[in-house]
């Protein structure tokens, strides 16, 4: 999900997570030589973050849907990138260290997802309870998993599955997170350069990496980093610069739609049958419409008011990303029922939903907040740490100067 980060209020905490920030605030209208951090949090992201987990989920919960309908509910997925393109614009400032950034981005994913992946991998070859009523067959089994197909799902590397055709992690809908991770190494290598030039030399650096995707032959992951589905990051980062520097969003779009027409060409003419290069990119409204409607939300919320909170709304949006990722493990435990009895439809969408959304909530509440609210504390301890070398330093040179200065004036004396 995108960016996925998770947790909104901790703020070295993942996903999917509010705007919270405590620097200089964002000052609608004024003038600026330099990015700003905002510092209030943007129920329209949380908004569309929510919306989106939700039509994953109901995708994945409504089995025999037409393609077309699942091409259509894919445009959630779209949403994910335009935020963390946008997200990376706004939560950054001229103090923002490229390490510092890429940590912090990294430490709002990566636990909730390690966990729910080590969960999903015992489900799926140990069986559902061979690990409480028979362990030993359960330690036995161990070296039989697919531990390359693990490895390479919580390191973020896109490679065949042996359950799907796609490339995809052993959670599914991981294969967002895959990208996600892309885009945090290059927006972080780029916070080197001068914050002006980030977002230009980055829109060029992913116009290389796509056409590097039509005249290099390369394997199946080189077609995943190669998609021109990266250009939603592109034009989530430049709604960013356009919060940044108080631009009319309705010209913004405008100059979308002119970007929009050579991006979905390249895609319908070389792209299509890819992995992960949707025909939605390649069909002119689809696209449009996502960041449309992006646009539009995001500028109602840059308004003094900014937009209502509605509750349910809201705490939907701060459990996304759980609900994003821990509606997998009700289709493992639906699917093994299947095993022994027929699952009707209608059940299937109840068990799945109905599960994912309410497993997703008690997974935020009592597993991706206390993940991190223990990384928070950790480095903050770390901080701490680190920081005591360097006052007792000063202190002893402060010492240091206070006798010199008293055998000074006892000898003036």
């Amino acid at each position: 999900m995108a960016d996925y980060e998770s947790s909104p209020r901790l703020a070295t905490a993942t996903t999917q997570p509010v705007l919270d920030v405590t620097q200089r605030s964002h000052l609608h209208g004024e003038g600026r030589t330099g990015w700003r951090r905002i510092n209030r949090r943007l129920l329209s992201i949380q908004y569309i973050r929510g919306g989106a987990a939700v039509v994953v989920l109901c995708a994945h919960g409504t089995p025999g849907l037409p393609q077309i309908i699942l091409t259509k509910m894919g445009m959630a997925l779209d949403f994910f990138f335009i935020i963390s393109g946008f997200l990376f614009v706004v939560i950054s400032d001229e103090r923002t260290r490229p390490m510092q950034f890429f940590v912090e981005r990294m430490l709002r994913i990566v636990p909730l997802y390690f966990v729910l992946t080590a969960a999903c991998f015992a489900l799926i070859y140990s069986g559902i309870l061979v690990p409480i009523v028979n362990p030993l067959r359960w330690l036995a089994g161990l070296p039989n998993w697919n531990w390359p197909f693990f490895l390479r799902s919580i390191l973020f590397i896109p490679g065949a599955s042996p359950f799907e055709p796609d490339l995809n992690p052993l959670i599914p809908q991981g294969w967002t997170l895959n990208y996600e991770v892309m885009f945090y190494i290059l927006f972080s290598a780029s916070l080197f350069l001068r914050r002006r030039l980030v977002v230009p030399v980055l829109t060029l650096l992913c116009s290389a990496i796509v056409l590097a995707g039509i005249f290099v032959d390369g394997g199946p992951a080189f077609r995943f980093w190669t998609s021109p589905i990266i250009f939603e990051f592109v034009f989530g980062m430049w709604a960013g610069v356009a919060w940044q520097e108080d631009w009319d969003f309705r010209r913004v779009f405008a100059w979308f739609c002119l970007a929009s027409i050579p991006l979905m060409f390249v895609t319908g003419l070389f792209f299509v049958g890819w992995p992960f290069n949707p025909e939605r990119m390649a069909a002119f409204p689809d696209l449009l419409v996502v960041l449309g409607a992006f646009l539009t939300l995001v500028a109602l919320d840059r308004r003094p008011a900014g937009l209502p909170e509605i509750r349910p709304l809201r705490m939907i949006g701060d459990a996304g990303y759980s609900i994003y990722l821990f509606h997998f493990i009700p289709i493992i435990l639906v699917d093994r029922v299947g095993d022994f009895i027929s699952v009707s439809p209608p059940a299937y969408f109840l068990a799945v939903v109905g599960g994912g959304f309410a497993g997703g909530f008690a997974c935020y509440h009592w597993l991706e907040l206390p993940l991190a609210r223990r990384v928070r504390r950790f480095r903050s301890q770390r901080t701490i740490r680190n920081a005591q070398p360097v006052l007792g330093v000063a202190s002893s040179a402060a010492n240091g100067a206070t006798r010199s200065s008293g055998r000074r004036t006892r000898r003036l004396g």
